[in-house]
């Protein structure tokens, strides 16, 4: 029993928020820049959230953030390569929104364009030819190309 100011009685009232374990807004998890090493404190939710849609731990969520968040060279040159690929890959979920199996293959070729594996990439999905490189300032291209050609093999 807890005691008032006036000195009566009153029961105490368990609150069941009291039994529940839970992280808060403040809980914090230090992210390494992956190229200078430099720590950041990341909000553990922001953490948590991006490990369950991709399936990392929160460290490796952490870092990710942290190298998002860096002012090094490496890490600005990092984000602006993330975005590039984010609008390509944007663009040819556009085109071939009803063919799964053409955009994947249309990642797979966007990523390996921009990390410098392959120079330039071409394929033919029916009518259309498909070029993916980059130009002079590293920024991607993807340029299409519609042939209506009437040729007959038999």
């Amino acid at each position: 029993m807890a005691k008032t100011t006036k000195g009566k009685d009153i029961p105490d009232v368990e609150h069941p928020q009291d039994n529940v374990t839970q992280k808060t807004k403040e809980t914090q998890i230090a992210g390494e820049c992956i190229f200078c090493h430099t720590f950041r404190q990341i909000p553990y939710e922001d953490a948590f959230t991006i490990a369950q849609l991709r399936g990392i731990t929160e460290q490796e969520a952490a870092d990710d953030l942290a190298t998002d968040m860096c002012r090094c060279k490496q890490g600005i040159d990092f984000r602006e390569s993330k975005k590039r690929l984010e609008n390509a890959a944007e663009f040819m979920h556009k085109i071939f929104a009803e063919n799964d199996g053409a955009y994947q293959m249309s990642l797979c070729c966007l990523k390996a364009v921009d990390s410098g594996d392959i120079e330039k990439v071409t394929f033919k999905i029916g009518k259309f030819s498909y070029t993916i490189d980059k130009d002079t300032q590293a920024m991607i291209r993807v340029k299409t190309k519609y042939t209506d050609s009437q040729d007959a093999k038999f």
